[in-house]
């Protein structure tokens, strides 16, 4: 076998991969079958439920190397640690990080959803972005202007001296959540559902909090003289302080009035 070339007849591999540029073997005849069906035979063996990348989508890899060729079809962020940089994933519907550390890093994921386990999100802009869930996630000096996290559950979560201006929080499950510093400006909790909630050294203003439920959430920290109405606050956690501060206005909400004692007036 191979006479000529100095090779013995017994070769001391057992296969040949080449890679996928399409020079020696019809990559699009050949390969995708192949790659199709050993993705759905991992995905089948890990006991994962997703959709297989169609014909064209494996087509994109060639002339990539195999590592980023595969982050563009399964754009999954596992096990990550990234400082600075980009993170492109411009065709994804759902930008995942899983287990992962993003810091400073400048994101390319398209119009898609973001969605986040157990990852340490650091100076991020995740502005106008659609999330879908965050557990066990923490987010530090990250930008959260006109996030939509419309409907997603946060739980585990902490918000350390990010800004949630103009974010969304309607119909969204808050639980056993941390913001501490940072603002929280004209943002919207209407029908949200949150448990366990503290809010810490947080600059509060402008919140829409109609039907929201709360649940032990804690305010002792947090500047909350901007609620206009303070029945929707029923359920949180003040400080004596705060109550003193806001007797009057709670007062009025019980349809009680304040007076100087009629022993004390002159």
């Amino acid at each position: 076998m191979l006479r000529g070339f100095g090779m013995s007849a017994s070769l001391p591999f057992d296969a040949v991969v080449f890679d996928l540029d399409g020079t020696l073997v019809a990559t699009d005849r050949f390969w995708i079958p192949a790659a199709r069906a050993g993705t759905r035979r991992a995905l089948q063996e890990l006991g994962l439920e997703r959709e297989i990348p169609s014909g064209p989508e494996w087509m994109r890899m060639v002339g990539y190397p195999s590592e980023q060729g595969f982050a563009q079809l399964f754009p999954d962020l596992d096990g990550l640690d990234l400082g600075g940089g980009s993170v492109s994933f411009p065709e994804a519907r759902t930008f995942t990080v899983l287990r992962s550390r993003l810091s400073g890093c400048a994101l390319d994921v398209g119009d898609s959803t973001v969605d986040a386990q157990d990852a340490h999100l650091v100076d991020l802009d995740l502005s106008g972005r659609c999330i879908e869930g965050f557990t066990r996630v923490h987010l530090e000096r990250c930008r959260l202007t006109g996030a939509d996290f419309g409907e997603a559950r946060l739980r585990d979560v902490r918000f350390t001296d990010c800004a949630l201006d103009l974010t969304s929080f309607r119909s969204t499950t808050i639980e056993r959540t941390v913001v501490a510093g940072g603002r929280v400006d004209e943002a919207d909790l209407s029908a949200a559902r949150c448990s366990d909630v503290v809010l810490s050294g947080v600059d509060v203003a402008g919140l829409r909090l109609h039907g929201a439920r709360f649940e032990r959430v804690d305010v002792t920290d947090a500047d909350i003289d901007a609620v206009a109405d303070l029945r929707e606050l029923r359920g949180c956690i003040l400080s004596p302080t705060q109550a003193v501060a806001l007797a009057p206005r709670l007062a009025r909400v019980a349809g009680m009035s304040v007076a100087t004692p009629l022993s004390h007036r002159s």
